[in-house]
């Protein structure tokens, strides 16, 4: 259970006296029935009403006043969060409410002030309204009044995993910017509120939330003994300067026809308005897994304008039109020396993240692809390997290069072979060395990027060198290590 009463002082004064309720008449019977976007109200008047009880086993608080009696029935079998609380308050009249899983003071669940959240299984309980002396000058403890509330599933609706709900994401390569907005809009967006509690939350979220669903490819070992991981990252570049958002992940359950038990993953709250939340998920598991990542926040919003935010989901992957013909430009290695001029104003970003770079990019890049043939033993009983050096010649004064080096794309998710960022200014550019040790030829893609794009045209151009060697070793020395000449 939770609820507000610790927003209300305890009175010093407070002795607690068992009261019976003899009769206990209630007002009325409420059916609690899971109906999530359904908010029920009750008014009445505590005026002139009977009053039997003075003091709660459950709040440090006398009340003196007369009280309203409910009786809530939950189904047999059935399990629901409920949440009920006071609206139109007025500040002269201090009504309470109490919730007993029994008609006696001594069964008080939760006494709160203005409302209180719970969960309930299967029977008949009794909510209370009573009223407690406000303060001068006018201490009044009886007077209109009106409830709302509202029965939901316990944690997570089961509508959030059916399809149509979230929006999808693509992963393993570059998304765009989504845009989203948490206030309710009944025309053109659905959003709803879903989950106000769970387990790996320490609070109440009473806000609406956008949902996202990814699905993650399972790890893969690649031939080279290098580990393969799908991950995702998510942050926010943009939020309304109210908006606190929090961050909930979910699994699916195992794709069950109907998730009424998921697991929560991960949950990021640091309570900070307008700075947003990051959160980073990696699959390690062999099996693909789908996740539901939500953007949730504290209140509902009810004023254009404050519930706005721009979220980017960042994951490792390389875009496969990368190793299409047209988009990687081929370098001849049978020329000793090749040199081409480039520019990252304005290019496509088909990257941004792997597991070998410590940092997203989210610059677009210039491709190459080289074929490196395999490695031949020689006639000196030695292996001949094909190499290649690139370095830049020419660089913009302020763009700062990065270099990417993946295997082909015949697999979902590539090797990342190499990373270049010396981000050092002193040196144009970057360098980069890589042979082919291996028995079979390799066709490699690398990728000049930046982190970030370029916005003016002129900032983003660079000359690129390639240098193709043969390593030939000739010599066994003494120690058994090799002299390599190259042509």
């Amino acid at each position: 259970v939770a609820g507000d009463g610790d927003t209300k002082p305890a009175d010093p004064n407070f002795v607690y006296t068992w009261d019976p309720i003899d009769p206990c008449i209630p007002r009325d019977s409420f059916d609690l029935v899971i109906a999530p976007e359904d908010t029920l109200f009750i008014e009445d008047d505590t005026t002139g009403g009977s009053q039997e009880i003075d003091s709660y086993l459950c709040a440090p608080w006398f009340e003196p006043g007369p009280e309203h009696i409910y009786q809530l029935n939950v189904a047999a079998g059935d399990t629901v969060e409920f949440w009920v609380g006071l609206r139109n308050v007025d500040e002269f009249i201090d009504h309470d409410l109490f919730l007993l899983d029994r008609c006696d003071p001594d069964a008080c669940l939760i006494g709160a002030n203005t409302e209180l959240t719970t969960i309930l299984t299967g029977g008949s309980y009794y909510l209370i309204v009573d009223g407690a002396i406000a303060p001068p000058p006018d201490p009044w403890d009886e007077g209109p009044y009106t409830l709302a509330y509202r029965c939901r599933y316990v944690g997570v609706d089961p509508v959030v995993f059916e399809s149509g709900v979230a929006i999808e994401v693509a992963v393993g390569q570059p998304v765009p910017p989504v845009d989203g907005d948490l206030l309710y809009h009944a025309e053109d967006n659905p959003v709803q509120n879903y989950v106000q509690e769970f387990e790996c939350s320490p609070i109440l979220l009473k806000g609406r939330e956008v949902w996202y669903t990814l699905n993650l490819p399972g790890s893969e070992e690649k031939p080279l003994g290098v580990m393969n991981y799908s991950e995702i990252k998510v942050e926010f570049t943009y939020l309304a300067s109210t908006l606190d958002v929090a961050l909930w992940l979910f699994d699916d359950c195992g794709s069950i026809q109907l998730c009424t038990n998921p697991v929560c993953i991960d949950h990021k709250n640091d309570f900070v308005g307008g700075q947003g939340e990051t959160l980073t998920f990696r699959n390690e598991d062999s099996d693909s897994t789908i996740v539901y990542l939500g953007v949730d926040c504290f209140r509902d919003l009810t004023e254009s304008g404050t519930g706005s935010f721009t979220i980017e989901f960042f994951s490792d992957g390389i875009n496969p039109l990368v190793c299409q013909p047209g988009t990687a430009i081929e370098v001849d290695l049978d020329q000793p020396e090749s040199q081409f001029d480039g520019n990252l104003f304005d290019k496509e970003n088909f990257v941004q993240s792997y597991g070998c770079s410590p940092k997203i990019l989210k610059g677009g890049e210039t491709w190459y692809t080289l074929d490196l043939p395999k490695r031949e033993e020689n006639q000196w009983g030695g292996m001949n390997y094909s190499e290649f050096k690139v370095e830049f010649t020419v660089v913009a004064p302020t763009l700062n290069i990065d270099l990417w080096l993946f295997n082909d794309c015949d697999t979902t998710y590539p090797v990342c072979l190499d990373f270049a960022n010396a981000d050092v200014d002193t040196i144009p550019g970057e360098i980069m060395t890589y042979r082919n040790e291996t028995d079979q030829d390799l066709t490699v893609y690398l990728g000049v990027d930046c982190f970030r794009a370029p916005t003016e045209s002129g900032t983003g151009y660079f000359t690129i060198k390639f240098t193709n060697d043969i390593i030939v070793p000739t010599e066994k020395t003494s120690f058994g290590s090799l002299r390599a000449l190259y042509r």
